[in-house]
């Protein structure tokens, strides 16, 4: 394509005077060097418009011509004049996310202490910062306990003593002392007229005033100096001269001035005696809606306005700035003074600055075209020692930099510049490797960094050597004498005067073994050693076959004498295990069927675990005229005897209920216990027969609604509205006991939902948990309690899981046997 040259005129055309140097840079702006008061002008090639940089501050430039103009790799503009040479960096944003270490993208407050820490508030808590002297950022979390959706921290202050006060939406104020952790609360209680903290300051003697939504403004004061006792508390509303009781921003001027942004009421002023408001009714502000108020260094307060504008007030009159002066927002969302004499204006659009000294026209910041997504939050800022101001949004903090010539934080560049091996220079090319007799290393470095070359500090680390970096230093020399064969790779990196570190930049090399260190002299030897050791394990191989042959004849005429034996007793095991498996089919037929019970029962569950194929412990149910009888029997033992303990106890209280006709559980169970004892005593040796069995026995007469019960060594539990009552059964068993009296009869009256459980004692008895101890009766009566209003197929499901995670590896040591039944 043929070239031309473009015409790019300004509007009313070039008024700068000469032009000695240009360049283009990075981001494709022209650089003009002009003789202009101002010194330099930057001109944009495809915008046909321009930003002027002026040098106040720099008087070196002033009434001089920029004839050098150089753009370094960091993107740092050099300006050369006839007397001088300044440097302008390039980066104004910066932003910190959760990727940055922030505790949250939503910033709802922040505050940059005396000591240097930074405090931000967000939704996971409120979090200090500090660094320590690597660079690193600490930090520890303050009221983890109130973390909920509506304890919101929304403003942050620290008193002339160091202490943190600590706004929230709906839950007053606190006073925390970071030292101690120690808090201590202001709320509607202890006399705030409300709980909505919005902003806080001090006076000159120290005060604490709060700006409330709904309360007007607080005044806090103490006498003597413990601040838990003889503090006062002083709401001022409406009545007191307050514009209005929605206040959003409270400030003091260099005057001791407070002033009070509201919400209806414009600006008000307290000069410690009298209140002053300042709004549309009164004249000055054409907006009573006052969201941030700013004070810059030659004392003039400037006040932001809802759809008002920027205001400043010079102690006698106020003056509007809006969009003729390049505010592009008239609802600003945040007023802080930055670097010099800059009003920093932040809104939804992006970031205006205003110089407070000649407030003519803004310099307008679209944060978008930075690739940020900024929405300030109202009021959520602080300006550091630096003059940067951070600003909290919704997606991180945005460090804001107003003075164009402020410090960036661009790492050095580190190269190594020289290596000497044996005291003899060695070229750096690459991975090396080295005689073990070469083993004296001095690394020497450097890191490019033009803005500060004399605070640029390093450390280094050798892998393979060092455990840990360096501590930082200014020296450039990193000297390893001595060290042994092996694989080692140098890294050093470089900081700037912020203390941000660079990436490292390493060199990898090789210490050679001596051969008597190689593999190769290793696998010699391990081959002398093993062939050696083969030619013995041969010679010692055959002797020992020898040796085995004997053994072995003897063993396998003795291993078929085992065998023959192992057989005989595994047909009998089998010919027992066989009979046990059928006495099991006797004895489970014998258990009431499932439809009947499903028929009589309705809601209910049983479980039922056996330790052994058969079991001692089994469950009864009869209906017989009005009266439903269940019980949960537990013979002696378990296994075998217990079986036929089992048998012995299911026949006989089936003939205490049929054939003798009891109708009440005392009375089947004193049938029950002639019955077992008259059958146990048969081979006349009574007093050595300690067979019996313990039993819950209930009779339901859900006509009535009257439950009668009877127990022998067993309780039965009733539960009813989260209430349990325990019916214990009499101190005795069925079977033989020397002091033995009738069975007691239980009538209780019961009503639907209430909910009955029966059960052996091998729940209770079971061993297991962490220490191997007994479940016992009491956590059983808590389990049962926990869960009796489920339905009754989830708790058996709860109970058996619950068993057996108690149990573990444990062996069951007793049949178990729980029966729930829900009137």
């Amino acid at each position: 394509a043929a070239k031309k040259i473009v015409h790019s005129g300004l509007k009313g055309g070039w008024k700068f005077g000469s032009v000695y140097s240009m360049i283009v840079d990075h981001k494709g702006a022209l650089w003009i060097g002009a003789e202009t008061n101002d010194g330099l002008i930057a001109f944009i090639v495809h915008g046909n418009s321009y930003f002027r940089f002026p040098v106040a501050g720099h008087n070196a430039h002033s009434n001089q011509k920029v004839l050098v103009l150089y753009e370094d790799t960091e993107k740092n503009i050099w300006i050369g004049t006839e007397k001088s040479l300044t440097q302008y960096c390039r980066s104004r944003f910066e932003v910190f996310t959760m990727q940055d270490g922030m505790p949250s993208d939503s910033i709802r407050a922040l505050l940059n202490d005396s000591k240097g820490n930074y405090w931000i508030s967000s939704p996971t808590g409120l979090f200090r910062f500090h660094f320590d002297e690597a660079g690193v950022p600490n930090r520890k979390l303050y009221f983890s306990d109130k973390r909920s959706s509506d304890f919101r921290i929304i403003s942050l202050f620290e008193d002339k003593n160091g202490n943190i006060w600590v706004g929230t939406y709906g839950h007053g104020a606190y006073l925390l002392n970071p030292a101690t952790g120690s808090t201590t609360l202001f709320s509607e209680a202890q006399g705030l007229a409300s709980n909505n903290i919005m902003s806080i300051c001090d006076d000159k003697d120290g005060n604490i005033w709060m700006a409330t939504l709904g309360g007007g403004v607080t005044k806090i004061t103490w006498s003597g100096e413990n601040k838990s006792r003889g503090r006062q508390i002083k709401n001022y509303s409406e009545e007191d001269g307050i514009g209005s009781i929605y206040a959003y921003y409270a400030f003091r001027d260099s005057k001791n001035n407070l002033w009070f942004g509201t919400d209806g009421g414009g600006a008000t002023r307290y000069d410690g005696v009298n209140f002053t408001s300042f709004n549309n009714s009164s004249g000055g502000l054409k907006s009573d809606i006052v969201y941030s108020i700013a004070e810059d260094k030659n004392g003039v307060v400037w006040i932001g306005t809802q759809e008002g504008g920027i205001y400043s007030f010079n102690g006698s009159s106020f003056t509007n700035y809006g969009a003729e002066s390049g505010i592009r927002d008239l609802s600003p969302d945040i007023l802080s003074m930055g670097a010099g004499n800059d009003l920093v204006i932040a809104h939804k659009g992006g970031i205006d600055v205003l110089n407070a000294s000649d407030p003519k026209q803004a310099r307008q910041y679209s944060l978008g075209e930075e690739g940020i997504d900024f929405t300030p939050n109202q009021n959520v800022f602080f300006r550091d020692r630096l003059g940067v101001v951070w600003i909290g949004t919704d997606h991180g903090a945005v460090k804001f930099r107003s003075s164009f010539d402020s410090l960036d934080f661009l790492t050095p560049k580190v190269e190594f510049t020289g290596l000497q091996v044996m005291l003899q220079l060695y070229p750096l090319s690459g991975p090396a490797e080295f005689d073990y007799r070469h083993n004296q290393f001095v690394f020497e470095f450097t890191g490019v960094y033009l803005k500060a070359p004399e605070k640029v500090k390093y450390k280094f680390k050798l892998e393979g050597h060092d455990n840990d970096w360096s501590p930082p230093t200014e020296n450039r020399i990193a000297s390893y004498p001595n060290l042994p064969n092996g694989a080692y790779i140098f890294r050093v990196c470089a900081s700037n005067a912020e203390g941000i570190w660079s990436e490292p930049i390493a060199y990898q090399f090789t210490i050679k073994p001596p051969f008597w260190k190689t593999w190769w002299f290793y696998f010699f030897c391990a081959v002398s050693l093993g062939a050696g050791f083969y030619l013995f394990m041969q010679w010692k191989v055959k002797s020992l076959q020898k040796q085995n042959q004997i053994l072995e004849d003897k063993v396998e005429a003795r291993t078929f004498e085992v065998v023959q034996q192992k057989k005989i007793i595994e047909e009998k095991n089998n010919d027992i295990t066989s009979s046990i498996r059928y006495a099991k089919r006797i004895q489970d037929a014998l258990l009431p069927a499932k439809k009947y019970m499903d028929e009589h029962l309705g809601d209910y569950f049983v479980l039922f675990k056996q330790k052994d194929i058969v079991s001692g412990d089994f469950y009864w149910v009869n209906k017989k005229d009005d009266k439903l009888f269940f019980a949960a029997i537990d013979c002696t033992g378990h296994g075998v005897p217990g079986a036929f303990v089992s048998l012995v106890a299911h026949g006989n209280i089936q003939r205490a209920v049929i054939m003798f006709q009891e109708r009440t559980p005392a009375g089947v169970l004193d049938k029950l216990h002639e019955g077992v004892t008259d059958v146990l005593s048969r081979g006349g040796e009574t007093q050595d027969i300690k067979d019996g069995m313990d039993i819950s026995l209930c009779a339901l007469d859900r006509k009535n609604m009257k439950l009668e019960f009877s127990g022998a060594n067993h309780p039965m539990l009733l539960l009813r509205n989260g209430v349990h009552q325990e019916i214990k059964g009499d101190k005795q068993p069925i079977g033989q006991y020397f002091s033995r009296k009738n069975f007691t009869n239980h009538e209780i009256d019961v009503n639907k939902g209430d909910v009955i459980y029966l059960f052996s004692d091998g729940y209770a008895d079971q061993f297991g948990g962490k220490d191997g101890k007994k479940f016992k009766r009491s956590r059983l009566k808590e389990l049962i309690l926990s869960v009796y209003e489920k339905p009754m197929k989830d708790q058996k499901i709860i109970l058996d899981k619950t068993i057996e995670e108690w149990r573990g590896n444990l062996e069951q040591i007793d049949d178990i046997l729980v029966m729930g039944v829900r009137i």
